[in-house]
């Protein structure tokens, strides 16, 4: 079901849909909570950070030694639109939570 439909729903229909199919349930002395599900969100933050913060190192030294040399080629350019595509998917990422 997308999103589109469940918001179409009225609340007697979730209602229904929730009593006639039941997901499974949770497993002896655990309790599920949809709403705060906890995890390691702030370890996944940290790794994106770090990530992104080095990929660009990276790339600014290589375009910095490129700038030196005078010698820039189109592995250059494709370094930077992966940088742009890195940093765009971590945002993307970190939004969604």
């Amino acid at each position: 079901m997308d999103q589109e439909f469940l918001a179409s729903l009225t609340p007697e229909q979730i209602e229904w849909i929730g009593d006639n199919f039941p997901g499974l349930d949770p497993p002896e002395g655990q309790t599920s909570d949809y709403e705060n599900r906890g995890g390691n969100s702030g370890v996944a933050y940290a790794i994106l950070t770090i990530c992104a913060v080095l990929s660009t190192l990276a790339v600014l030294l290589r375009l910095y030694s490129r700038l030196i040399v005078k010698r820039m080629r189109i592995e250059d350019a494709l370094f930077v639109a992966a940088l742009v595509c890195l940093i765009t998917s971590s945002v993307g990422s970190l939004q969604d939570n």
